[in-house]
């Protein structure tokens, strides 16, 4: 079955009468930060297919909208990944993720990216396939959980898939906290 999302209609994001926000190109997700802001991600791609390997490479724009700033606009340029997931770092770096990852053997496929302000990747890691949500804590420690696909695998994950426990703690390089909160 494919998974693909079509978007259209151009949106206006006002806070008070003197700010007002465009999204220049198609909405493709939005997620209140860790620090209260709206983060919003854009492309001009009309489809998406979160199934499709290897992903095409596009062009995204972040904007992080704070009701007491500006909107902060980062342009991600040839994105390897479909972002699903956006949260900031304390000191205001970026986290995307993709909630699809595809295991093919040993070649794992890389779908969370830490980005700095003006676009340089940071560090790049594997946070598995099945993603349901990603929230980072007042503490950095970034909370992934998982569907039932990230718990008992698919995409290539059907032995010992990285979501098994259903909810796992990452630090900031990617590594895993190996907190279970669950078994299945």
């Amino acid at each position: 079955m494919m998974q693909k999302r079509k978007r259209g209609k151009k949106i206006v994001i006002q806070f008070d009468q003197e700010r007002k926000h465009s999204i220049e190109g198609f909405f493709i997700e939005g997620q209140i930060t860790s620090d209260g802001s709206l983060a919003i991600l854009e492309t001009n791609a009309k489809e998406l297919d979160f199934f499709e390997r290897p992903v095409i490479k596009r062009d995204w724009k972040l904007r992080v909208m704070r009701a007491d700033r500006d909107v902060m606009s980062v342009e991600l340029k040839n994105l390897p990944l479909i972002p699903s997931h956006i949260d900031l770092f304390f000191d205001g770096t970026i986290l995307i993720v993709q909630g699809r990852c595809v295991k093919d053997g040993a070649n794992i496929e890389k779908n969370a990216r830490h980005y700095c302000v003006d676009g340089t990747l940071l560090n790049e890691f594997t946070f598995g396939d099945g993603i349901a949500d990603v929230q980072i804590d007042e503490t950095d420690t970034i909370w992934v959980s998982y569907f039932d696909e990230g718990v008992f695998g698919n995409f290539g994950w059907d032995e010992a898939p990285l979501g098994i426990d259903g909810l796992i703690a990452f630090n900031r390089l990617g590594k895993s906290f190996g907190v279970q909160v669950g078994t299945r």
